[in-house]
């Protein structure tokens, strides 16, 4: 059976099925009527304004992104033509007057709105079709269960293979003008980062906000903070997804998940840490992946990240198995904890790492010109790159691609 659903950022979403506010504001106007799943895209709005509406009790459910969240009827479509008429409903939409744009927006009047157990989800623009199936539960009621099958097309008018989980493009950018062709090219996260201060080397505070400034809340961000006990200092943003630091020489170290977490907790509103396994934890004298995935694990951290320390062209499975790899994957995939597999990776390496169905692939050289990490991002090895990521595992095996150079 078809349902359909609307898109919204965080906290908007947890906001409308909790009810807090009924009235969804658009530039566009809609007809459909009748019930709507309600969905919380993957980016989250960053402005501190957005975040202060949500009451502590909420934080939890605000956190929810990338998937179905709730539901409500839409029982009206109201047409503002003026600020004043914009004002008039602030308390069922919860925007100011200074939201308005001329010459009209329109709201969308909810009813009946519930939370429903998240459910991780492809989302689209606008009404988007949503497959779901009725099952009966052991007490003979009927309940609904949205399957995994997206039915809109991708960016390229293709249905998503996967189930629509297929790993997201992270691409490692040094400046606004990289970012912009990091984001042409298709990539799904933007990571800043410095490479010539080595493999997580922190960038200047006037780069990250020149970057942040370029992808403009299009995508999320995260940012590379050195090596944890260079103890760098943190971004001084609340822009950022994601934090990261490395543990080199961090491997006797016995009280580092309590470093990690005082580091942890010094990070803005809802930026999470993320803690990165080295493949050639050796020579990085750092904890071995299982040590680093347990942590992440225990801790809940926002994300585990396997690189490799240093590059000198050797990748991800120079330094571990596949069987090593799919073990360390499946544990934090278990528990809920995004893994992202980088370490010098390329075409071949990544289509061996697919079935591993890792979260993100993260790269830089791959889409640099020449292949050369120091050079700049080439937008059309990132389209290539993201083209691949998108096929399903069976097409990569059969070699329906066009190459990566």
């Amino acid at each position: 059976m078809k349902r359909y659903a609307l898109s919204l950022k965080q906290p908007w979403a947890a906001l409308l099925v909790h009810g807090l506010k009924t009235i969804e504001v658009r530039n566009w106007p809609t007809a459909r009527r009748g019930k709507i799943l309600i969905h919380a895209a993957r980016v989250p709005d960053h402005r501190t304004d957005a975040w202060a509406k949500v009451p502590l009790e909420l934080h939890s459910a605000a956190r929810l992104v990338g998937g179905l969240v709730g539901e409500g009827e839409l029982v009206n479509c109201v047409e503002y033509t003026s600020p004043q008429e914009f004002a008039a409903d602030r308390e069922c939409h919860l925007n100011d007057s200074t939201w308005f744009e001329p010459p009209r927006l329109y709201g969308f009047k909810f009813a009946n709105l519930k939370p429903l157990p998240f459910r991780r989800y492809l989302g689209w623009m606008r009404f988007f079709p949503v497959e779901v199936e009725n099952e009966s539960s052991h007490d003979g009621s009927r309940k609904r269960k949205a399957t995994a099958q997206v039915v809109n097309p991708d960016a390229r008018g293709r249905t998503p293979p996967n189930d629509g989980h297929y790993p997201r493009l992270l691409v490692s950018v040094r400046s606004a003008e990289e970012a912009v062709a990091a984001l042409d090219g298709g990539a799904s996260i933007i990571d800043i980062k410095e490479p010539q201060r080595g493999s997580l080397g922190r960038a200047d505070d006037a780069t990250i906000t020149a970057i942040l400034n370029a992808v403009a809340g299009r995508k999320l961000v995260s940012a590379a903070c050195g090596e944890l006990l260079e103890n760098l200092p943190l971004p001084q943003t609340n822009r950022l997804a994601y934090v990261k630091w490395g543990l080199a020489n961090c491997g006797p170290i016995r009280n580092l998940a309590s470093r990690l977490e005082k580091a942890a907790a010094k990070l803005p509103g809802l930026c999470r840490a993320v803690a990165v396994a080295y493949a050639d934890w050796q020579r990085a004298q750092a904890p071995a992946p299982e040590a680093v995935f347990r942590l992440a694990r225990d801790h809940r951290w926002g994300a585990v990240l396997i690189d490799t320390w240093k590059k000198d062209r050797k990748s991800l499975l120079d330094f571990l198995t596949l069987n090593r790899m799919q073990g360390l994957v499946k544990e934090c995939q278990e528990a809920g904890i995004p893994v992202a597999l980088a370490g010098s990776l390329n075409r071949s390496s990544i289509e061996s790492l697919r079935p591993l169905c890792p979260a993100i692939v993260a790269v830089r050289g791959a889409v640099c010109l020449d292949g050369n990490r120091n050079k700049e991002i080439d937008s059309d090895r990132v389209r290539r790159l993201s083209a691949l990521l998108t096929q399903d595992v069976g097409e990569m095996r059969r070699g329906h691609l066009f190459g990566l150079v």
